[in-house]
């Protein structure tokens, strides 16, 4: 097929980390149609699951799993569950609500081996500590497809390597989503793909093109009737003492709610069971807001 200009969306497979016996059967990842359906069909029958990974996707896979009726077991190598949306406090109420489901976590946790023969019979951690499992999860990130770049002799790093026009080292070879790495960092989520191609998409066929600006990461998981949503900066470091940082908590209830504030902009937020202000934080982040808003939100209802 000839063409002037090319647009590679090829996305991102599962990351396996680099554990022994990995490939034996029983052990699962979960990124397509085809692997959902082997999943379900394989757990008929079992009574003991172990989830590798406590991001997002490791976490409402194992509620499903534990709904299907397995004793259900999350390991994150992170002394926190969702290490990249919630911070240590928020991550604690969270862990405490997953506890409350019937799920297990086990924190800070490296997996040395996957054990069994023909199949699957247990997680080997570092420590020796063995759990028991006939069925194995690993949901541990992506992995950019970069095999068409490679190929194409295009600069890959991580991700394909792009500029603000989703333009790769060949001025008419463009990319997006998953398999984008702009400014040292990809983002594996839609927004940033949609955000993205719509910017690759003008600059290809000729229109007024803005140049991309790096999509705000937002998050929001739902584990039966407990709401999670992170968006913006809202973890800080020692590099962070220019912001303002507004809490209010719940903990029997399991509210939580962190708004930060870097020169009246509100760049972050971390909201548990606080349906009321997911809206606010969508329509604000990266907005000037008041810090009076801010309070009235602290005591406002989920």
């Amino acid at each position: 097929v000839a063409w002037d200009k090319l647009c590679i969306c090829t996305g991102a497979s599962c990351s396996v980390p680099p554990i022994k016996n990995v490939n034996v059967k029983g052990v699962f990842t979960l990124r397509t149609i085809d692997d959902a359906l082997a999943i379900k069909e394989y757990i008929k029958g079992k009574k003991k699951a172990v989830c590798i990974g406590g991001g997002l996707l490791g976490l409402e896979a194992a509620r499903n799993v534990k709904k299907a009726g397995l004793e259900t077991t999350v390991l994150e190598v992170f002394p926190r569950l969702l290490p990249r949306q919630l911070c240590s406090t928020s991550a604690g109420i969270l862990n405490d609500k997953i506890h409350g489901l019937g799920i297990d976590t086990v924190l800070g946790a490296k997996v040395e081996e996957i054990l069994g023969n023909d199949r699957v019979t247990g997680v080997k951690l570092a420590g020796d500590k063995i759990l028991e499992a006939n069925f194995v999860l690993i949901s541990a990130g992506i992995k950019p497809r970069l095999e068409l770049a490679a190929k194409a002799g295009l600069d890959v790093n991580k991700g394909i390597t792009v500029n603000e026009f989703m333009q790769t080292s060949n001025e008419n070879i463009f990319a997006a989503g998953d398999i984008v790495e702009f400014g040292g960092k990809g983002w594996g989520i839609i927004p940033a793909a949609l955000d993205q191609a719509a910017v690759a998409a003008k600059k290809i066929t000729g229109q007024p093109c803005a140049p991309y600006i790096p999509t705000v990461p937002s998050n929001k998981l739902k584990i039966m009737d407990f709401d999670v949503m992170s968006a913006g900066t809202a973890i800080l470091d020692d590099a962070d003492q220019d912001c303002k940082v507004f809490i209010s908590k719940d903990e029997m209830k399991g509210i939580y709610k962190k708004f930060v504030l870097r020169d009246g902009k509100l760049i972050g937020s971390i909201l548990l069971q606080a349906k009321k202000d997911e809206g606010f934080v969508s329509q604000n982040i990266n907005k000037q807001v008041s810090e009076d808003e801010i309070e009235q939100r602290l005591t406002l209802h989920a």
